[in-house]
């Protein structure tokens, strides 16, 4: 969690043209929104584009657990490609990362194995994973 004030930061105290873009940023969204979300735009900002995690309004999905997942027809279903040709040239160019590491399988297809899963397609696009255990039972959704 960042450490910002809930007031504009002085200029003078600021080095650098990131921090000046930075303060400038939070001065326009306070300006609109107020200070309180303007230090959780920047939060999120920092969080998805410096560390590179996921963003928390990310989609969801819920596969079987261990099941074979296509991820063309995946990343289609849950319209983070136009295409399946556009999700296969993406593995292909190596712009798809899995818990943070580059994947690229020959066939498109991934097994997960873990309690959560997080996709990023590209640089701004993600997606959560929810592997499910075992069936549900009857009347339960």
């Amino acid at each position: 969690m960042l450490d910002l004030p809930d007031g504009p930061q002085d200029i003078a105290t600021l080095s650098g043209p990131f921090a000046l873009k930075f303060e400038l940023a939070r001065r326009i969204v306070a300006r609109f929104h107020g200070w309180a979300e303007a230090n959780l735009a920047a939060e999120e900002w920092m969080q998805v584009v410096s560390l590179k995690q996921a963003p928390k309004d990310a989609p969801t999905v819920v596969v079987e657990h261990a099941c074979p997942a296509y991820l063309p027809a995946l990343f289609l279903e849950q319209g983070l490609v136009s295409s399946k040709s556009e999700a296969r040239r993406l593995l292909k160019q190596g712009a798809v990362r899995l818990n943070g590491e580059q994947i690229d399988p020959p066939d498109g297809i991934v097994y997960f194995w873990g309690p959560y899963e997080h996709i990023r397609v590209g640089k701004r696009r993600h997606l959560h994973v929810l592997p499910r255990y075992g069936k549900e039972p009857a009347g339960h959704a």
